[in-house]
C-alpha cells in the first residue's frame, strides 16, 4: 500500500523532471549553435558532403558492376583537368578518373565513418552503461579489458588484424577499426553513468519499483548520451583521416577503389613530374571533411561546457 502511494505521488514528478530536462538541453543546444559562426560553417560543410554522397549517382554515373571502383581511362601519362575529366586522371597503373574517385569516395568515406561509429558507439554504450550502473566486480573486469585495449599499439595491432583477415575491402576496414576504437566510448559513457546514477530522479525511480532495464532506458540513456554523441561527431572526421592514411599505405583497400587515401597514394609518384591534381583534389576533400566535423564537434563541445552554460 505504501509502495503504491509513493509510486502515485512520485511518478508524475519523475516523468516531468526527466522530460523537461531533455527538452531544455535540446533547446539550449539549438540556441547556442545559432550563435556559433564556426559551428554553422562546420554544419554547412558536413551537409555539403552528405549531399554529395547522396547525389553521387546523379553527379557521376556509377561504374558497373562495382560503383566503388574507378573507371579506367588509359593514357601513357596522367591527363590534366579538362572538360571530359574535370579533376584529371591518375595515369598508370590504375588509370583512374580523379573526379569520379573523389565524388564516389565521398559516399565511400561517409559509409565507412558512419558504419564504424555506429558499431563502436553501440558496443561502447552497452559496456559503459553496464560497468557504470552495476559497478563492483563487473565494472572492474570490464574496465580492465578497456585498459588492455588502450595499452595496445594502435597501428601495429591494426596491421595484424588486417593481415589476419586477409581480404581487402570495406567490411575488412570496418571490422579492424571497430575492434580497436570502441573502448573510448565505453570509458566516457561509464563516467557519465557514474554521474547520473546518484541523481534524485534515479533514486525516485528505484523507490517506485522500476526495474533496472526501465531505469536504464527511460532515465540513464537519455541523460548520458549528449557527451557521447558529441564525441562521436568529432571522431567521424578522424576516422576518415585514419582510414585514408591506411589507404595511402596500401592497407585495407583494393587498388583502384574510389577512396581518397588510395588516390593520393597513386599520385605521390607523379608530383615531381607536375601532375599535382592527383593528390591535391582528394587532399582538399579530406581536409574539408575533417574540418567540417571538427568545427561542428567543437561547437557542440563548447555548448556543453559547464563554464559556457553558466555564462548563458
Amino acid at each position: 500500500m505504501i509502495k503504491k502511494d509513493v509510486k502515485a505521488e512520485l511518478t508524475p514528478e519523475l516523468v516531468e523532471s526527466s522530460a523537461e530536462h531533455r527538452k531544455k538541453e535540446f533547446a539550449f543546444i539549438l540556441y547556442r549553435l545559432r550563435k556559433s559562426p564556426l559551428g554553422l560553417l562546420g554544419m554547412m560543410i558536413v551537409l555539403s558532403f552528405i549531399f554529395i554522397g547522396i547525389m553521387a549517382p546523379l553527379i557521376v554515373p556509377p561504374n558497373q558492376p562495382d560503383p566503388y571502383k574507378m573507371p579506367k581511362t588509359f593514357s601513357r601519362l596522367p591527363l590534366p583537368p579538362s572538360r571530359e575529366h574535370p579533376f584529371g586522371t591518375t595515369g598508370p597503373v590504375n588509370y583512374g578518373d580523379v573526379f569520379y574517385g573523389v565524388i564516389w569516395g565521398t559516399r565511400y568515406s561517409l559509409m565507412l565513418a558512419f558504419s564504424i561509429t555506429i558499431i563502436c558507439f553501440s558496443v561502447g554504450v552497452i559496456v559503459g552503461i553496464v560497468a557504470g550502473y552495476y559497478g563492483g566486480l563487473l565494472d572492474e573486469i570490464l574496465m580492465r579489458i578497456v585498459d588492455l585495449f588502450y595499452s595496445l599499439p594502435w597501428l601495429l595491432i591494426m596491421l595484424v588484424i588486417l593481415i589476419a583477415i586477409g581480404k581487402r575491402g570495406f567490411w575488412t576496414m570496418v571490422t579492424a577499426y571497430s575492434i580497436l576504437a570502441w573502448p573510448t566510448y565505453s570509458r566516457v559513457v561509464r563516467g557519465e553513468v557514474l554521474r547520473v546514477r546518484n541523481e534524485l530522479y534515479i533514486e525516485a525511480a528505484k523507490a517506485i519499483g522500476l526495474t533496472d532495464l526501465q531505469i536504464i532506458f527511460k532515465h540513464i540513456i537519455p541523460n548520458t548520451l549528449y557527451t557521447v554523441v558529441i564525441m562521436a561527431s568529432m571522431r567521424l572526421g578522424s576516422i576518415v583521416l585514419s582510414t585514408s592514411s591506411l589507404g595511402f599505405l596500401g592497407l585495407g583497400f583494393s587498388p583502384g577503389t574510389a577512396e581518397w587515401g588510395i588516390i593520393i597514394s597513386e599520385g605521390r609518384n607523379w608530383l615531381l613530374q607536375g601532375s599535382w591534381w592527383i593528390a591535391v583534389f582528394p587532399g582538399i576533400f579530406i581536409c574539408l571533411f575533417v574540418l567540417g566535423w571538427q568545427l561542428l564537434g567543437d561547437a557542440f563541445r563548447d555548448i556543453l561546457d559547464p563554464k559556457v552554460r553558466r555564462r548563458a
